[in-house]
C-alpha cells in the first residue's frame, strides 16, 4: 500500500497504480469476487422471482428455496438467541450462503477464499462489531462496567480479552479451512509421487490415475462435510455471543 502511495505522488496515474494494485490480489480475493458474484446473481433472481409471486399459490422452485433460507435462518436465531435477535436474520443469511460456498470451490479446483485469513477475519470482525453495537443498544451507559469489572485493576486483562471473539471465530475458521487444504495438497503429492513412480517402471507415461480414486472421499469431508460444520459453529458462536449481551426478555 505504501508503495502505491508513493507511485502516486512521483507522477504516476491513479488509474495505473489501481490496476497494479487489483492484478497482484491474492488468488484466493479472486475466488471470493466469484463467489460473491455468483451468490448476488443468485439473490437478484430470487429476490424477483418473490417479488413476483402470488402468495394464494403454490411457490415455484426459487421462491420456496429463499422462503426456507429466510424461514430457516430466522428460527435458528431466535432459538439460540430469542426474538431480540430476529433483526440480524439478513446478516445471517449472507453468512450461511458466503461461508459454505467458498468452502466448496475447492472441488472445482478454485482456492477456497477461507484460506486466506482476512477473509475469515473480516467476518470474525463483523460479528464483533455487532456484539457490541448490541451491547450498547441494550445496557447504555452500563456497558463500560466490563473493562474494570470486578475491580479497575483488572482492566489491562479485560481489554485483553475484549478481543477474544475475534480470535476465536477467525481462526477456527481459517484453521479448518487450511488444515484441509494441506491435507489434500498432501495426498495429492502422495499420489503423484506413487503413480509416477509405478508408471516409470512400466515405462508408461506419467499421469496421477490414484488420485481421481482417493481424493473424493477427502474433498466430500474437509470441502462439503467441513463447510457445513464451519458454517454452523461460526453462526452459533455469533448469536451467542450477541444474545449474551442481550438482557433477559422477561426484564
Amino acid at each position: 500500500m505504501e508503495k502505491a502511495i508513493i507511485m502516486v505522488f512521483i507522477g504516476l496515474p491513479i488509474y495505473n497504480v489501481i490496476t497494479d494494485y487489483f492484478l497482484n490480489l491474492p488468488a484466493e480475493i479472486y475466488s471470493s469476487f466469484f463467489v460473491v458474484l455468483i451468490l448476488s446473481i443468485f439473490a437478484v433472481i430470487m429476490g424477483n422471482q418473490m417479488k413476483k409471486a402470488d402468495p394464494l399459490k403454490k411457490p415455484n422452485t426459487m421462491v420456496f428455496i429463499g422462503e426456507t433460507i429466510a424461514d430457516g435462518i430466522e428460527k435458528f436465531l431466535v432459538s439460540m438467541g430469542g426474538n431480540r435477535v430476529k433483526y440480524l436474520t439478513p446478516y445471517f443469511i449472507a453468512l450461511a450462503m458466503y461461508i459454505p460456498v467458498s468452502f466448496i470451490t475447492g472441488i472445482f479446483g478454485l482456492p477456497s477464499p477461507i484460506n486466506y485469513y482476512g477473509v475469515p477475519l473480516l467476518f470474525a470482525t463483523a460479528s464483533f462489531v455487532l456484539i457490541h453495537i448490541t451491547a450498547i443498544r441494550y445496557q447504555k451507559w452500563g456497558y463500560f462496567k466490563r473493562f474494570t469489572a470486578p475491580f479497575a485493576i483488572f482492566l489491562p486483562v479485560n481489554l485483553l480479552t475484549f478481543f477474544a471473539p475475534i480470535v476465536s471465530l477467525s481462526f477456527r475458521m481459517f484453521g479448518n479451512a487450511l488444515a484441509g487444504t494441506i491435507i489434500l495438497g498432501l495426498i495429492y503429492w502422495g499420489t503423484g509421487n506413487a503413480t509416477e513412480l509405478l508408471l516409470n517402471l512400466l515405462g508408461l507415461q506419467n499421469f496421477n490415475f490414484l488420485g481421481p480414486f482417493i481424493t473424493p472421499v477427502f474433498h466430500a469431508y474437509f470441502d462439503l462435510f467441513g463447510a457445513l460444520i464451519q458454517t454452523l459453529v461460526f453462526l452459533s458462536l455469533s448469536v451467542l455471543f450477541i444474545s449474551a449481551e442481550i438482557p433477559s426478555e422477561n426484564n
